[in-house]
């Protein structure tokens, strides 16, 4: 007992030493981390960047977080309602008006009826994100040939949710069960334009009904990359618009993202490829690196990267409501995701390719840095097969040089004009 007792004694009088120590101002010491008592409530865990929504082949919602992402998800099921929660987060965090504001745009697809946000606080602070779902749609009767009548039928709705690592975003994509149906008959001439084995030839009969919409990257505001005198949305736009002609002379249907110096947000530039229903997408950026080398030179182009895309991961998964959990329909998801991706890098490689090859045969010594995958915000919401090609380093002397010549860049518009056409050749 007195060996315990005495064992007890020494470890109280260090532990007393131990917190005056730690507590104790000495002069000219740093401040320990001891004195400061940790403030959940003032610490910042995570912060929203942005929110945008878009309604395409779905109904998307995409998040961009300053950190990787921790949250919770929860379908209420008699509320046709779903639950996003943040822990750590407070509502100045979560720009709420903006947030509320986006979302409330999507009320008008009768899918969304109802956004709110709330901070709940019983022990840890954490932003709850309510979206309440329309139970019912108004849809035409397909039995009313004038198409003047309107039937109520009930939401069936699929979620499809995934995350990303740097970039650091939430992506929620909602699909109605018109959505669903659909995405079958996308799927099946996805299907079948692959496996023709017809070889076309572009003709004037058939290369007209070909929509191409051409995005020079940047605009307005946002000037891109600059270097060497250049910058990089004047660059774009020029070659675009060489581009565009090469390819309306062969009769193919062209549009533009922007035919000016314009603010153009990433979403209306997919949105408008969408809208017009294009066969495919490129977008046309010129390079930089903030390295402080400036060796970083050639030409590569991007398709995009979709393995955070292809569910079940742990980075994504699917909630169902007023819907049967039917393994097809995930199935079905995918093989859109997956076939489109595969179309996208074909044509990726298709420009990539034809443009060295050109170039060196025009006695250019280019570097080929290949063909990639990313994640660049203007594939990612694109439903068409869409590429993305930098046509040199902007921060690169002898690149920048090349760029800031008319005839060079006529020469960049003619490579990316071949292979265009070689893609929907092989299609």
């Amino acid at each position: 007992m007195k060996k315990i007792f005495y064992i007890s004694i020494v470890l109280a009088c260090f532990l007393s030493w131990k917190m005056n120590r730690l507590t104790a101002e000495q002069p000219g010491d740093e401040p320990q981390m001891a004195e400061q008592p940790v403030n959940l409530q003032q610490e910042t865990i995570n912060r929203l960047n942005w929110v945008e929504t878009y309604h395409g082949v779905s109904t998307q919602i995409m998040f961009d977080f300053s950190n990787p992402i921790y949250f919770e998800k929860k379908i209420i099921k008699e509320n046709f309602q779903l639950r996003l929660i943040f822990p750590g987060m407070q509502l100045e965090q979560f720009s709420v008006k903006q947030v509320i504001a986006k979302l409330s745009e999507l009320k008008k697809y009768g899918i969304i009826k109802n956004v709110t946000v709330a901070e709940k606080n019983k022990k840890f602070p954490k932003v709850v994100l309510y979206i309440d779902f329309e139970k019912t749609k108004q849809t035409k009767d397909k039995n009313d040939l004038n198409g003047n009548t309107y039937v109520c039928k009930p939401n069936r709705l699929l979620i499809k949710w995934y995350k990303m690592e740097a970039p650091n975003r939430l992506i929620i994509d909602i699909f109605t069960q018109e959505d669903l149906d659909k995405l079958k008959n996308k799927n099946e001439s996805i299907l079948f334009a692959k496996n023709d084995l017809i070889k076309s030839d572009i003709t004037p009969n058939n290369s007209k009904s070909r929509r191409i919409v051409l995005d020079p990257g940047h605009g307005g505001k946002d000037y891109g990359a600059k270097g060497n005198g250049l910058i990089e949305k004047t660059i774009a736009l020029d070659i675009a618009k060489r581009t565009k002609n090469m390819l309306e002379e062969n009769r193919f249907n062209v549009l533009l993202t922007r035919t000016q110096d314009c603010d153009l947000s990433l979403v209306e530039r997919s949105t408008l490829a969408e809208q017009l229903k294009a066969d495919l997408f490129v977008s046309i950026h010129v390079n930089s690196t903030k390295s402080a080398s400036t060796n970083h030179n050639g030409i590569e182009t991007f398709y995009l990267q979709n393995s955070d895309l292809v569910s079940p991961t742990r980075h994504g998964g699917f909630l169902f409501i007023n819907l049967k959990k039917d393994p097809s329909l995930i199935t079905l998801i995918d093989e859109y995701i997956q076939a489109n991706t595969q179309l996208s890098q074909t044509l990726a490689k298709s420009i990539q390719s034809s443009l060295i090859k050109f170039l060196k045969s025009q006695k250019f010594d280019i570097n080929d840095r290949g063909v990639k995958a990313d994640k660049f915000r203007v594939l990612l919401r694109s439903p068409i097969p869409a590429a993305l090609v930098e046509v040199g380093f902007i921060t690169n002397k002898n690149d920048a040089s090349q760029l800031s010549d008319k005839e060079y860049r006529n020469k960049i518009a003619y490579g990316i004009f071949q292979g265009i056409t070689q893609f929907i050749q092989r299609q």
